[in-house]
């Protein structure tokens, strides 16, 4: 009880950080309360195993976390050696590697304490509520109700979470699968009712994003949930018409809700006209690509660093920039090693969710799969428009008690039990193993 308590305080600083664009200090120089919430996870987990003798829970996705840690770790003597970084000093580089070893730090911490589904469930709705705290605070900002935060104001938009819209859009693509998996496949009436109200507040807050790329990311997750719906058998099949009637009432709700102005933007910044120029269209992306992916041929086998591409466009133009695409950015920081890596890391991540899906028995699990393999299709989609800074300890707390309810589940499934096997859905488990490939 005293774990999941520490993580719903990580979780609440993890949304009010960005919101209000500042770390919410404890009084203690340099330590932040999010650093303080971490501590004490890390203090709880060990003392769990001094005291419980619990055993160290291995996940596959941990080789491909400590390989990238080693590379991205391997990168700051490589980058204090190049002369073009003279500027950045030692401790700044400590800094941003703490910074982003993290997330990662989280998911193993959060894999070892979850051990029961009970504190899983806990977790996945604080995770829930977070989203739900972000988009409200998304309305209330755009319709001019209450000013939130620290708002960043652009071609009359408001983005008061993570204070860039494809970063807030991105959060969104990978959070909104669960609630509309919730919303079609429930047990409990209350719940649906409350968790398609909560679809109509993230529509709402993901078309007042103007992400481009947050839409086209949207559309791919929502394909495939379709095809996911489709591998259902019995009554849960009929989930795609009303998943498809769901979805045009979202939209049409969230149209009427939001200010016309805001309507008038999103329309116009994703309709593209005859002959219009990419480049323009994709706000510069097309030549910061180029200029990423120039600095990566320079370096193609180890890359420029941590930071590296952001710290020398910094030194060279007087403004912080960085490649607004999180595959281009490790090319350019990691070389194609670091890259290789981190892209093996997000299919493992991928692969780790499907086959949770396809072997899942119980109402809760393939809620909770579904939902995680759908948003997090959504965001490898997402990143590849946007480089996603404070988001990475929200999707690495999220994959980890999603793999962690998919080892308990294999776990129970794995002992035999007469009682459990004759009430196991027949609409779930078995009709997705026979059409997606278990």
């Amino acid at each position: 009880m005293i774990e999941t308590v520490v993580i719903y305080l990580l979780l609440f600083v993890l949304w009010l950080e960005p919101t209000f664009g500042k770390a919410v200090s404890t009084g203690i120089k340099g330590v932040s309360l999010a650093n303080m919430a971490i501590a004490l996870i890390i203090l709880g987990w060990l003392l769990s195993n001094a005291f419980k003798r619990q055993n160290f829970q291995w996940n596959n996705l941990y080789k491909y976390i400590i390989g990238l840690v080693w590379v991205v770790a391997m990168s700051i003597p490589y980058k204090a050696l190049n002369g073009e970084f003279r500027h950045v000093s030692m401790l700044h580089e400590i800094v941003a590697f703490k910074g982003w070893v993290e997330p990662f730090i989280l998911f193993v911490l959060i894999f070892n304490l979850a051990r029961s589904k009970l504190i899983i469930k806990r977790i996945t709705f604080g995770l829930m509520t977070v989203v739900i705290l972000s988009a409200l605070v998304t309305i209330l900002v755009v319709t001019k109700v209450a000013l939130i935060g620290a708002l960043q104001i652009e071609h009359g938009g408001y983005w008061p979470v993570f204070a860039e819209p494809n970063q807030y859009a991105a959060y969104l693509v990978l959070m909104f699968p669960i609630f509309i998996s919730y919303t079609l496949l429930g047990s409990r009436l209350s719940g649906r009712i409350v968790s398609a109200l909560s679809c109509i507040t993230i529509m709402c807050a993901l078309i007042a994003s103007g992400s481009r790329g947050g839409l086209l990311s949207f559309c791919v997750s929502i394909f495939t949930l379709f095809w996911i719906l489709k591998s259902f058998k019995g009554k849960a099949r009929k989930g795609i018409l009303t998943a498809g009637v769901i979805l045009i009432v979202l939209v049409s709700i969230s149209l009427f809700v939001l200010p016309s102005r805001l309507e008038q933007r999103t329309s116009a910044r994703v309709a593209v006209e005859e002959g219009a120029d990419l480049n323009k269209y994709s706000s510069g992306r097309l030549d910061i690509w180029k200029s990423s992916f120039s600095y990566f041929l320079k370096e193609p086998l180890f890359g420029l660093g941590l930071n590296g591409y952001h710290d020398i466009i910094e030194k060279l133009t007087g403004s912080p920039s960085n490649s607004h695409n999180n595959y281009l950015q490790y090319l350019a920081d990691h070389g194609i090693i670091g890259f290789g890596v981190f892209a093996l890391l997000i299919l493992g991540v991928l692969r780790s969710g499907l086959k949770a899906l396809r072997e899942a028995n119980d109402d809760f699990g393939i809620i909770l799969f579904s939902g995680f393999f759908v948003g997090m299709v959504g965001f490898s989609i997402a990143i590849f428009f946007v480089v996603v800074l404070h988001l990475w300890s929200l999707v690495m707390i999220y994959s980890a008690v999603t793999l962690k309810y998919a080892q308990l589940d294999a776990e129970e499934n794995s002992a035999p039990n007469p009682i459990h096997e004759s009430v196991v859905s027949y609409s779930y488990g078995s009709g997705l193993k026979g059409v997606i490939g278990g």
